[in-house]
């Protein structure tokens, strides 16, 4: 399998190992076994997508995994179960679309997601709910773009958005 993320979590020393076609594979460090996690159409709790792009342990020690086509999954380790978050077109509180390539924390506490072609996601977990950003001609401080690469916020909460063709967009959080 490709791989195309990876995190170390050393409060537990596990890697989780994000693959292009084989979902997440989790290495324990003292144990040297793998746990694999997959899409299973039948089961309801299991991973969205086996396509992986992007995995985050936020400040609440959540596990978070945004995915090729799927949205976005958050692990629930204790009973194996993945909480799916994805597009409605019914709801504007929904994440903008669910092709993801990027997550990242703010200082507080907030996720910032990326998406292929609908622009910013921001998920604030005291709501539940996310707040989507998008490239708006008229304003000169909105996204220079909808295609999102890369995201990064750095030690004074500044969030750098690298876009595809459209260069590096900057916010103050």
């Amino acid at each position: 399998n490709e791989i195309y993320s990876m995190l170390y979590d050393k409060d537990i020393d596990k890697i989780y190992i994000g693959t292009w076609t084989g979902g997440i594979n989790i290495l324990d460090l003292k144990s040297k076994k793998f746990i694999h996690h997959k899409f299973n159409p039948e089961n309801s709790d299991s991973l969205s997508d086996n396509r992986i792009k992007s995995i985050l342990k936020d400040s609440r020690g959540n596990l978070w995994f945004s995915t090729h086509q799927k949205g976005l999954n958050k692990f629930c380790e204790q009973d194996s179960k993945f909480l799916k978050y994805l597009h409605d077109i019914n709801n504007e509180n929904s994440i903008s679309e669910n092709v993801l390539t990027e997550i990242c924390e703010d200082k507080d506490g907030r996720l910032w997601i990326a998406s292929r072609n609908q622009g910013l996601n921001r998920y604030d977990p005291s709501s539940d709910s996310f707040t989507r950003f998008k490239f708006n001609n008229s304003d000169y401080y909105s996204l220079s773009c909808n295609s999102i690469s890369s995201l990064f916020v750095d030690r004074s909460n500044v969030l750098w958005v690298g876009t595809w063709g459209e260069g590096l967009c900057k916010s103050d959080l």
